[in-house]
């Protein structure tokens, strides 16, 4: 955002940084908004949430999404009632989303437990981050190629695995 700010500011824009956030925010929205019809839920994801839901789990959702968007894509395919906490990119100020481990923090308030007690599912290295520097448990998913790559060129990986069904019976 500074960085942008600067650039604006040199080619003679004046704007400031409540500004370009709140445009950078409602552009990213709409774009996210613009591709949930050719979006796809994760495969067997229903089931998982299904095994911890029936197992008396909290569950929550951690998105670098923005809130509009995570809703509406929750409620395409009916994964609403499942999450007993959402914490989405909008909710907080810019610089406490993931990787930062103050979004882990109010995930973890928002379903009244501690990070500690938590387990981040997560298909990218700022999930990882985000789950590690809280103090959370971690599972990576790794289901196509490029994230199999991604996971293999980072150095310290955790526990990976290939598809969420995977993960079914683990809870």
């Amino acid at each position: 955002l500074v960085a942008g700010i600067d650039y604006l500011h040199s080619i003679g824009k004046d704007i400031s940084s409540d500004e370009l956030e709140r445009m950078v925010n409602e552009e990213s929205t709409r774009i996210e908004t613009l591709n949930i019809s050719s979006s796809k839920p994760f495969p067997m994801v229903r089931e998982l949430l299904d095994e911890i839901s029936s197992k008396g789990y909290k569950i929550g959702l951690l998105s670098r999404g923005h809130r509009g968007y995570v809703l509406k894509t929750m409620d395409r395919f009916d994964l609403t009632g499942y999450f007993d906490a959402i914490e989405a990119y909008d909710d907080h100020p810019v610089g406490e989303q993931k990787p930062n481990p103050v979004a882990m923090e109010y995930l973890a308030k928002g379903l009244g437990v501690r990070t500690d007690e938590m387990i981040y599912v997560g298909d990218a290295v700022t999930d990882y981050l985000c789950a590690r520097d809280s103090g959370a448990a971690f599972i990576g998913l790794a289901q196509n190629e490029h994230s199999r790559t991604m996971w293999e060129s980072y150095d310290h990986r955790p526990e990976i695995l290939n598809n969420i069904s995977e993960l079914i019976g683990r809870f």
